[in-house]
């Protein structure tokens, strides 16, 4: 007769683990920007990216720099959404990185 340790080296009757829990963040995240300046996310929710779905009008593209403009602060001021073209390159790809592919 067969038992439970037999199976599993055997590739039989294994169980699946169970998922990692989801973490939901409901603090501010703060990091440096690659100029040196710091940078603070709050915590989005669905309205955010509705309303950033309705500045993108249609333009997945520009969906993290609508978010960007709505949930980010730099040194402690808001970023403007129209700012953000003239900002330092690599400080707009590491705040689009936070925000992953809406494309």
């Amino acid at each position: 007769m067969e038992d439970q340790n037999d199976k599993n080296k055997t590739g039989g009757d294994k169980q699946t683990p169970p998922p990692p829990p989801v973490v939901i963040n409901t603090e501010p995240e703060t990091f440096t920007l690659p100029s040196g300046k710091k940078a603070t996310i709050k915590p989005y929710q669905g309205k955010h990216i509705r309303q950033a779905l309705k500045i993108a009008d249609g333009d997945t593209s520009i969906i993290p720099f609508a978010l960007i403009s709505l949930i980010v602060t730099v040194e402690d001021k808001p970023v403007i959404y129209e700012d953000i073209d003239e900002m330092y390159g690599p400080d707009v790809m590491k705040l689009m990185e936070k925000f992953g592919d809406f494309t």
